[in-house]
């Protein structure tokens, strides 16, 4: 046996070892992004609650009282859960989202970043990232796995916006504009999709139906 072959499955061991350890530290980054921006948002209320009503009270009443920012954030909390349980929290909601989306560059942001959470969440009448398409890219013959988000029209011609991630993390990635003609519809739901891009393709589908993106009924003539 030759020096290359025995290599070979030396190297396809490393490949695998490294694609694991990627997918274990995007996991891991994942869930720890949302509990430190938790705790870190917790401890400023809390740490601006306590310095503005502690002098307050202290004043009124004469004697310091300890854990009053606590308190004040805890019933902060106590009323957003009850109010979010009634349809005042709509009216609150939108009322919030008139006053954001009159701000400008706020307002310009806010819209985009709710698009984009409709979109992965599956809550937008719009493409969004509800489904997964198949493109030549980047030469004939290898294909790429991307979201469609979109249509528009270049020179009388309908076009696909795909947004193609990069592994292990989908949250960079560009943006490709590509003749429908050349999109593949395919029968991976986002939650597939997501998986094989996080663990690098480790987490794979065993098989994957594609279909011309021309050939559906329900592609719109424009964005």
């Amino acid at each position: 046996m030759s020096q290359g072959t025995t290599q070979q499955p030396a190297r396809s061991r490393l490949r695998r070892a490294v694609g694991v350890v990627s997918h274990r530290f995007a996991v891991g980054l994942l869930i720890l992004i949302p509990v430190v921006l938790t705790v870190v948002i917790l401890q400023f209320a809390f740490e601006f609650l306590d310095g503005l009503l502690g002098p307050l009270l202290s004043t009124a009443l004469g004697r310091d009282i300890p854990g009053v920012g606590l308190i004040a954030l805890l019933l902060i909390m106590l009323l957003t859960g009850v109010l979010a349980l009634s349809g005042a929290a709509r009216s609150v909601s939108r009322w919030m989202e008139r006053i954001l989306a009159a701000i400008p560059v706020v307002g310009t942001i806010y819209g985009i970043g709710k698009k984009m959470t409709g979109s992965f969440s599956g809550s937008s009448s719009d493409a969004g990232f509800n489904r997964v398409v198949l493109v030549e890219y980047p030469r004939d013959g290898v294909w790429s796995m991307g979201f469609l988000t979109g249509f528009t029209q270049v020179d009388g011609q309908l076009h696909a916006f795909v947004y193609l991630p990069t592994a292990p993390m989908p949250n960079s990635g560009w943006i490709a504009l590509i003749e429908v003609a050349r999109v593949y519809d395919t029968d991976l739901s986002t939650q597939d999709a997501m998986q094989a891009v996080l663990s690098s393709g480790i987490s794979n589908p065993h098989s994957i139906t594609r279909r011309p993106l021309r050939e559906l009924q329900e592609a719109p003539s424009n964005a």
